[in-house]
């Protein structure tokens, strides 16, 4: 019969070596759950380089930006049969702050870190540190064993693959989208003196009429290219 766990069931598999968390904590053990903590990797889909991808020390804390995503490691290594699984929760803390993440599951036959996503939906920045609790799994005793397990690496190296991909799309479509306003800025830079070109040819016929004509011409090419210029310094800084 499938049933939560609760403390003495987990700590109980846990003597029992039926359930594997590294670096345990009893403390950490919930009515109905444990607690997980920020590990030492952090990866985030916004900041480039070596920002984007931080290896943090003991007690070291890290700034996500509004509206920023994080993958986050756990400190816990883990190890499940195949006959419980887990769900991550949110940690209350966490979400009153302005954090949230994705709720997953652990399938039956676990064995490996945890990556969390964690995204800051708040309008300021928010700190997290190594080794702060910001979720918690809770066990679930299954009807009986799963015939199938979980088909990632331990190392969950393709993590590492799948945030380099998300990050190199999001630099392609940044790159298409100053590309579009560049040529919005050039279209509008090359209209306005072909029309001021045309409004003098126009007028040079009717004589005095020309000269004003031709100041009048003269401004707009300049107002043009002033204006041109200040929406490409907009969007060059809003996108660098």
């Amino acid at each position: 019969m499938a049933m939560i766990l609760v403390d003495k069931d987990i700590k109980k598999l846990v003597e029992e070596k039926r359930i594997t968390i590294e670096d345990f904590d009893s403390d950490s053990i919930t009515p109905v759950g444990y607690d997980l903590r920020i590990g030492e990797d952090v990866i985030s889909f916004k900041k480039k380089g070596a920002e984007g991808r931080k290896h943090l020390k003991l007690n070291e804390r890290i700034t996500v930006e509004p509206g920023e995503s994080v993958l986050v490691r756990t400190e816990e290594f883990l190890r499940l049969p195949r006959d419980i699984a887990g769900i991550i929760h949110s940690s209350f803390t966490f979400s009153w702050k302005g954090f949230s993440h994705i709720s997953t599951t652990v399938d039956p036959g676990w064995e490996g870190y945890l990556w969390i996503n964690l995204h800051n939906h708040g309008i300021s920045q928010l700190t997290i540190e190594r080794k702060q609790v910001f979720c918690t799994i809770v066990f679930h005793k299954t009807s009986s064993k799963a015939e199938r397990s979980h088909s990632h690496p331990i190392s969950r190296h393709d993590i590492y693959q799948m945030a380099s991909a998300i990050k190199d799309r999001e630099e392609a479509e940044l790159k298409f989208k100053r590309y579009k306003e560049f040529l919005l800025t050039l279209t509008f830079v090359l209209f306005l003196p072909i029309l001021a070109a045309s409004i003098v040819m126009f007028a040079k016929p009717w004589g005095k009429a020309g000269g004003e004509s031709i100041a009048y011409a003269a401004l707009v090419v300049t107002l043009a290219i002033n204006v041109a210029n200040i929406i490409w310094s907009y969007y060059k800084n809003k996108y660098k």
